[in-house]
């Protein structure tokens, strides 16, 4: 409930003021209200903690769906949850509905793990709450356009590399939780990798065009031409100097094909001939080709 002293005709008036203001929220986002609801209903980064032993409960909402309540009267500054626990949601993470008045709000921890805390007294029955605007601000997953208005899609990118780098569970390079499959073929190389469900990932800088096959997933896709929802069987061709960051919503199968006209098998130099790790280093080697280009 958001107000239970209320008429009924207030609280749908007030419902409507909070589906508005979320609405607002999605569109300051710059993403589609439909991708947001995929990424909040996977399951596959949730974990459940024992409600009894809590003072919230689930209930339906007359917000949206699911909605978390108070099961006692909870006092202004009290922890009542976890939201995150290391890299996994809860129930409070997962069905906490956003509100432009909240009655909660979340923090980090030492443990970085999200936690959610009163910031006014709630009564019994009483919806808890949150601005998702604030959620976002702490959480700062994915979530950071608001903050990056009127910056270029380069520097959202940067932004969100740097918060994906700060997750407690964020690792660095190739690695055994993405594995890379290597294929060779008539002058063409291969590189498949595995994204699980769940997870955030930032690529480097391809120095080359070259054809994509989104073989098997979904994920929400951000480069600086903007964000895409990619599933099954998506192809495309991925521009010189693309950088990309995600979101993996299901387990994901990418293919990026690369020409190899000296039939290099070495994976290292593979890569040092098709990847730059940073903006500056492509923008130097681009000027490096005008440069040396002959004149007609």
């Amino acid at each position: 409930m958001i107000a239970e002293h209320k008429n009924t005709e207030t609280i749908n008036e007030t419902y409507a003021e909070i589906r508005n203001d979320y609405d607002n929220f999605v569109e300051e986002l710059g993403l589609d209200e439909n991708v947001i609801k995929q990424v909040v209903e996977n399951e596959n980064d949730l974990i459940d903690v024992p409600l009894e032993f809590l003072d919230i409960s689930l209930g339906e909402s007359g917000i949206d769906g699911i909605g978390m309540f108070a099961k006692v009267d909870i006092e202004g500054g009290k922890l009542i949850a976890a939201a995150r626990l290391g890299d996994k949601r809860t129930q409070a993470g997962r069905y906490i509905n956003h509100s432009p008045y909240p009655n909660v709000k979340f923090i980090l921890n030492s443990s970085n793990d999200l936690m959610v805390v009163s910031i006014r007294e709630i009564i019994k029955g009483d919806e808890i709450t949150v601005d998702y605007r604030q959620a976002a601000e702490v959480n700062s997953e994915l979530i950071e356009y608001s903050k990056l208005e009127g910056k270029s899609m380069r520097d959202v990118i940067l932004k969100i590399e740097e918060n994906i780098s700060k997750m407690p569970q964020a690792y660095f390079g190739d690695s055994p939780n993405c594995p890379l499959t290597h294929t060779f073929c008539n002058g063409m190389y291969m590189r498949e990798i595995f994204i699980p469900a769940g997870t955030y990932i930032a690529g480097e800088i391809h120095k080359n065009e070259h054809p994509v096959w989104f073989i098997e997933g979904e994920m929400i896709d951000i480069t600086e031409d903007g964000v895409k929802h990619l599933t099954k069987n998506d192809y495309f061709v991925s521009a010189s100097g693309t950088k990309r960051v995600g979101f993996a919503i299901q387990d994901t199968r990418w293919l990026n094909i690369f020409l190899n006209p000296t039939e290099e098998r070495n994976v290292d130099k593979l890569k040092e001939m098709n990847l730059i790790k940073d903006y500056i280093e492509y923008d130097n080697s681009v000027l490096k080709k005008l440069n040396n280009k002959p004149c007609h």
